[in-house]
Parts: C-alpha cells; structure tokens; sequence
C-alpha cells in the first residue's frame, strides 16, 4: 500500500509517522510466496531517509542516483519504504511528459512485497501518477499551535483535502519521547501561542449568561404573575430631614426620573411580513373599503386553483379555491345584482291580410297549408274509426 502524510511544515507529520507507522511495524514479518509458490515468512525491513533516526533501519542516502529512484533494483519483499520532502524525487511532471520508470513501477509494488509511506507537504507537490495509486491518506492539521493536532484520514489521495469526506477524524498529541527519536530537519523555534479565537467566545458566553440569567428569569417570572417589573437599580432616595435653621443651606427638591423617549423605529414595523402597510404608524390612514369576494377561478395541473376578486388574485389556498369551484357557497355580504329592465319597444300594428283575419270563422284551405292537412286527414281517420267504417 502507498501511504502517503500531509501537513504544513511544524504540524508533525514525521513526528506521527514514526510514532503512529514505523514504531508498530519494527520486529514484525511479512507473508509472502516465493518463486515456487510456498508461503515464506519476511522480515519487515524498514528504509528511510529521516534524519538521524534513532531505530533500526537502512538509510537512503540519495547518492548519484537519489536513493529512491532506484528503488525497484534494491528493494526486497517486506521492504517498507518512508521517504520524507518526497516532492523533492518526484515532483509533478509537465502535461504529456513520459512517465519515470521509478514511478510506473510503483503501480506493481504490491506485487513486490514492499510498501510505502510517503511525507510531502502538499499531495499536489509530487507526482499526478502518484495521486491514483495512493490507498491512504493521512493529513496532520496542528491546533493553534499547541502540541497536539488533528488527523483526517481518507481511503484515497483528496487533492483538496475535503475534511467532510474524510473517513475518520481524530485528535493527536505531541510525545515528547518521540522527539528523542529523530532530528527533525527544521530548527525547533517556539513561536508565542495564541489562545484560539474560539476559547474566547465561548469564555465571553459564559460570563454573559452568569450576567444576564437574573435579569431574564426576573422578566418571565413578572410576566407569569401578572406583576409589573420593577427595575433592580433604584434611584438615590432624597432625604426628607428639615434643614437646621441658620446653616443657609438651600432645600434640597426632589429630582424627577427621565423619561425615556419612546422609540419611534417600532411604528414602522409590519404587523404581518412582507406587507409594509400594516405597521402601527398607518393605522389612521388604512381604512377599509371592500372586501374579497370571489368573482371566478383558474386551475391547472402545475400551479392547482386560483381564485379571483375584479381580476385581482385572492390569497386563497388552492384546496378552499377548489371547493369554491364546485359549488359556490352562500355569501350573506354579497347585494345581488338585479337584471336591467327590458327596453320599452314601441307596438307596430301591421295590417293584416282579409284572410287572416278570417281564420277564426273559416276552416283553412288544405291546398295551402300542408301541416294543417295532416292535422285533417288524421282527425277524418279518427272519425271513421268510431263509426266501424275502418
């Protein structure tokens, strides 16, 4: 597996490898197969390049060829190799650029029994080819420069280090039997710790609850009872002793309280949100003139029912707009409408033909109307059939 640690400089990140990776692993085997198939059993050996390094391990001491740019020809199976600033070995190559041959063997280093644990500060300082081979990922985040941090771990290289991604975040202290171990790379300067802005709010909290508790149960207790709150501080009480004669001292006159001014910002709040209108400071100018009253709806799919008052939209839900729909409701505030009259149209008398008007006294000729001979062909058929002439 490669394993690879992040942090800024001084967070701890060689300190948590040897402590938390290297420490665990001296004396231990590694099971393997040999070149026959066999299980074998091999010594975990440890190679690395951290300065003076107070446990047993083979030193990569760089030479002509770095060290680590040859690993795949010295490392044996079991090998586990720590190499820290591993930017400086494999550092990002330019877009399209070959791929080393130290690095494209890193892709079958399972293979080979050996694994790796690589220190960098930053995972976009090394090698892209890296990033998708990385099975762990440890980043070291130090606290206010106090001697311990927190260490985010993720299955995979997270190249914007997504602390909510993380698969398991733990806090991490400083040993100081750890530093005896190695000689870190950097000199050990103590810079001024600073108390985190946090410690602070939380300490001022505090102090406001210690503070403001009485003031707010003395309010909800007056206001549970019914009684006025009076006010804790009480003003200085004039003394009401008569003033020895002869001494010239003026009468001392009671001082009237303040009266505080009433805040004029509260009449310009809305009584409902959204709606500037209602504030207090319009309630002699808002007056009344009509009520709604739904006229007619519209309803569809996407937006349901919408009721109308003269082509103004009501604030209706659409369930109480859809019942409307079904059967409009009784209104007792509605006047009804009543239709206009029918104009007056001035009576035509049109002179009616002689034969029209002879038609109350003269059976109609059947030629002419031929409704009218049905009517008397049917009333001879009837007669016939009650004399039995049919």
């Amino acid at each position: 597996m490669i394993t690879v640690i992040t942090g800024t400089p001084g967070a701890g990140k060689t300190l948590y490898a040897i402590e938390k990776l290297l420490l665990p692993q001296i004396g231990k085997t590694i099971k393997g197969r040999d070149e026959h198939g066999n299980e074998v059993e091999h010594e975990r050996k440890v190679y690395t390049n951290i300065n003076g390094l107070q446990i047993d391990h083979e030193l990569i001491d760089g030479g002509e060829t770095q060290g680590l740019r040859d690993w795949h020809k010295w490392a044996k199976p079991g090998s586990l190799i720590v190499f820290d600033e591993v930017q400086k070995v494999w550092p990002p190559r330019p877009n399209g650029s070959k791929i080393p041959e130290d690095v494209q063997t890193l892709d079958t280093h399972r293979h080979m029994g050996v694994d790796f644990i690589l220190i960098t500060q930053n995972v976009l300082n090394v090698d892209r080819h890296i990033h998708a081979l990385g099975g762990r990922h440890l980043h070291v985040r130090r606290v206010a420069n106090m001697p311990l941090a927190t260490v985010y771990e993720w299955d995979h290289i997270s190249r914007g280090l997504l602390y909510s991604k993380a698969i398991s975040k733990a806090p991490w202290k400083y040993k100081k039997k750890v530093f005896k171990l190695y000689k870190s790379s950097e000199l050990h300067t103590k810079q001024p710790r600073r108390i985190p802005g946090l410690v602070w709010f939380i300490l001022a909290g505090i102090v406001a609850m210690f503070v403001l508790t009485p003031q707010v149960f003395e309010r909800i207790g007056g206001r549970l009872s019914g009684k006025p709150v009076v006010p804790t501080e009480k003003p200085a009480a004039v003394s009401g002793a008569p003033v020895p004669a002869g001494t010239g001292a003026q009468p001392v006159q009671a001082v009237e309280p303040l009266k505080q001014a009433p805040d004029e910002r509260v009449d310009f709040i809305p009584k409902l949100a959204d709606k500037p209108w209602t504030a207090p400071a319009y309630d002699q100018l808002r007056v009344v003139v009509r009520m709604p009253v739904v006229d007619g709806a519209i309803c569809n799919a996407k937006h349901g029912c919408i009721c109308f008052n003269d082509a103004e939209r009501l604030d209706m839900s659409s369930e109480a707009c859809s019942e409307w729909i079904e059967g409009a409701k009784f209104n007792p505030y509605r006047v009804p409408v009543k239709p206009p009259p029918a104009p007056v149209q001035a009576q035509q008398v049109e002179a009616k033909p002689q034969a029209d008007q002879s038609m109350h006294y003269e059976a109609p000729k059947v030629q002419q109307h031929a409704d009218m001979t049905a009517v008397t062909k049917a009333a001879k058929t009837a007669r016939l059939a009650q004399s039995g002439a049919l």
